[in-house]
This record gives C-alpha cells, sequence and structure tokens, in this order.
C-alpha cells in the first residue's frame, strides 16, 4: 500500500487502493484459520504441532489458502492488487518495488516453514488430540476464501458475451473512485511533435 501511494501513478493507486481490499480479506482468513487451528489442536504451541493435514483437512486446506493468499500468489485477490502496484510504482520508485520483492520472498520462505511444519510435518505424539472442523464452524471462513479467489478470478467482475453482469467489478469500482485523485499526479502528456502552432 504504501509502495502504491509512493508510485503516484494512477496504476500504481488503483493497485494499493485494491490490494487494501483483498488484503484485508486475505488478514481475515488467515487469521480466522489460524485461531481455528489452534483451537480444534487445543494447542498453540508450534513444538507440539505438526503432521495435521491428515487429522484436519478440511482447516488444512483453509489455512493454505489463506497463506498463499496473503503472499499475493496467482488467482487470489492480493495478486491482482500487488502486480497493480508493482507495475504503477517501478518507474518512479524501483528501489521500493525490489525492497518489496525481497519481503515478500522472506515471508514465502517464512510462510513455507510454518505450513510445513504445522500442516506437513511429523505429528508429535505428545500432542492432543485434534479433530476437524464442522461446516458450521468454517462457513465464514469459506466466504472469506470465495471472495479472495472471486476477487483474484475476476476482478473486473463477471461478464456475459462481454458485457457485465450482477457485478460491475470491485477494480472498476476502484478505478472510477481514485481516477480523480490520481489525475492531478499523473505526469503531463509529452508535446506531439509537429502540433505546435
Amino acid at each position: 500500500t504504501v509502495l502504491g501511494s509512493a508510485g503516484v501513478t494512477p496504476l500504481s493507486i488503483d493497485g494499493a487502493t485494491f490490494s487494501l481490499f483483498a488484503g484485508a480479506a486475505a488478514a481475515a482468513l488467515i487469521v480466522g484459520a489460524c485461531a481455528l487451528v489452534a483451537e480444534r489442536a487445543q494447542t498453540r504451541d508450534l513444538a507440539l504441532l505438526g503432521g495435521l493435514a491428515g487429522r484436519l483437512p478440511r482447516l488444512s486446506w483453509l489455512l493454505v489458502l489463506a497463506a498463499i493468499g496473503v503472499l499475493g500468489l496467482p488467482l487470489t485477490g492480493t495478486f491482482v492488487g500487488e502486480l497493480m502496484v508493482f507495475f504503477g510504482a517501478f518507474k518512479i520508485a524501483a528501489i521500493g518495488a525490489f525492497a518489496v520483492a525481497a519481503g515478500l520472498l522472506i515471508a514465502g520462505a517464512a510462510v513455507a516453514w510454518m505450513l510445513q511444519r504445522v500442516l506437513f510435518g511429523a505429528p508429535n505424539p505428545d500432542a492432543p488430540s485434534a479433530s476437524d472442523a464442522p461446516l458450521t464452524e468454517t462457513w465464514a471462513l469459506a466466504v472469506l476464501a470465495g471472495s479472495l479467489i472471486y476477487l483474484g478470478v475476476v476482478p473486473g467482475g463477471p461478464k456475459l458475451a462481454g458485457i457485465p453482469f450482477l457485478d460491475p467489478g470491485v477494480i472498476n469500482v476502484v478505478n472510477a473512485t481514485v481516477a480523480d485523485l490520481a489525475s492531478t499526479y499523473a505526469p503531463p502528456s509529452p508535446p506531439v511533435p509537429g502540433a505546435g502552432g
């Protein structure tokens, strides 16, 4: 968001705004999934957690999807926002774009380590028994996961024969509201040769 605002191009500001919306869904999903995993596994101790994917398959999928969303990988709404920010801000703030990319690589390594240890590592024999959450407990997380994927797959809204229907698309709503704000920061158009009087 800071990089998109610093880029002061219409694309980077659109991306920062879209990223706030999609990032909120991803953050809520990962916090909710982690809290539910901790409750169902009956511990928050990483030393005791391990090998939960076999015992908590539904929650494991939600946690993996949340991690993918937080990192901004393709098919998630955060990917769309991050892509817009990087392309919009790269020309003006290239060093900042590389710093954010390096931070994403470090975050990706940390998330991969956490997922491997909690979900796919060897089960700890001292860990309390764990049971998967029923649909009544996971429906809110499933709605967040669905919205995160929806924002990544159709950010411009669904179209039938090229005509939008049901939803104008979050990116179109963001673009319409941010265009006036960003226009004051847009660089002037270069003069056309031979068009002067």
